[in-house]
């Protein structure tokens, strides 16, 4: 307890907060333990405005909008790495016969965009991943 001075100049003893003996073991106030974490979720919410201001400068996106925006890459990005990785596996089975591992590659998730998306966006699917990969590999 400590002693603070009343309005009569009399020292009165005042609680304090009293603290459990885990927090004071580890040094992490009992505030700070019931804070709940967020859970890291992954959005794409920034990139998609950021090309709506590039095609349409003056055009605004809704909440409800760019949910649905949202969903949709993220459904179409589980269902490229998916085929992706069904892609590596079978090539990885004719690649074990030979003593060679594999990984995910460019010509993996080329495929999978070939069997995924129609037509002429698979198309430029393709060019724009192939300027990524040719950008990525690029010496510096």
């Amino acid at each position: 307890m400590q002693a603070a001075p009343n309005y009569a100049g009399e020292k009165v003893k005042t609680p304090q907060a009293k603290k459990s003996v885990s927090s004071i073991a580890s040094g992490i106030s009992v505030s700070q333990k019931k804070r709940k974490k967020k859970k890291s979720t992954t959005s794409f919410e920034l990139y998609i405005h950021r090309v709506l201001k590039q095609i349409h400068p003056d055009t605004r996106i809704s909440k409800d909008g760019m949910a649905v925006m949202n969903s949709l890459i993220g459904d179409l990005l589980e269902r490229i790495a998916t085929e992706s990785e069904n892609l590596s596996k079978k090539s990885k089975s004719a690649a074990a016969k030979q003593g060679t591992q594999s990984a995910i590659t460019a010509r993996d998730v080329q495929c999978a965009l070939r069997f995924l998306l129609p037509g002429e966006l698979s198309m430029h699917a393709i060019a724009e991943g192939t300027k990524a990969v040719s950008k990525f590999n690029a010496p510096k």
